[in-house]
């Protein structure tokens, strides 16, 4: 994966911004919504003022703890959580987590030090209009409550198998271009 690198592009940004209101609507219409004009102007104002950074795979949209801050509804992280849209170029489906990991400490300043979640929300709040997906991400070094406490990384390329009684387990931690 080559490093990112921010731009003012996206397939929005060919579209004149009345044509761009009208995608809106039509997307939310097919997710089953009817979405007003000035709904879709909103939700076109949501997407737009976001940070888009690419590479040779991934389009990952930045917004920062000001930008999302209606979306924060604990008040102790109100105005300090980041959010990381991610999709690949080509729209396929992603299911790389290192290349989630790796998006998210490059993007976000002092990233190595912060965790990030994906979440599988009740079926009333699910989103869920694209191969794309959400990172949420916490302010550095702020625990949040879960998770193992020790690193433990297996950084040998290749399948590797440990035969122990007759019983083989197997790892895999082969990178593969997307």
């Amino acid at each position: 994966m080559k490093d990112f690198i921010e731009t003012k592009e996206s397939n929005y940004t060919q579209l004149p911004i009345k044509d761009r209101i009208k995608l809106i609507q039509l997307q939310g219409k097919q997710a089953g919504r009817d979405l007003t004009w000035n709904q879709a102007k909103r939700g076109l104002r949501q997407l737009m003022q976001g940070k888009v950074f690419i590479n040779d795979v991934y389009q990952v949209v930045y917004e920062n703890p000001k930008q999302i801050e209606h979306l924060v509804r604990n008040p102790q992280l109100k105005g300090k959580m980041e959010y990381l849209t991610i999709k690949r170029i080509d729209k396929k489906p992603i299911r790389s987590w290192s290349d989630f990991q790796i998006i998210k400490n490059k993007i976000c300043e002092n990233g190595v030090n912060k965790f990030a979640v994906e979440i599988f929300p009740p079926e009333d709040w699910l989103v869920n209009s694209a191969n794309q997906y959400h990172l949420w991400v916490f302010p550095a070094y702020q625990d949040i409550g879960f998770g193992f406490t020790e690193r433990l990384i297996n950084d040998v390329q290749g399948e590797q198998t440990i035969d122990m009684n007759g019983v083989k387990f197997t790892t895999n931690q082969t990178y593969k271009e997307n």
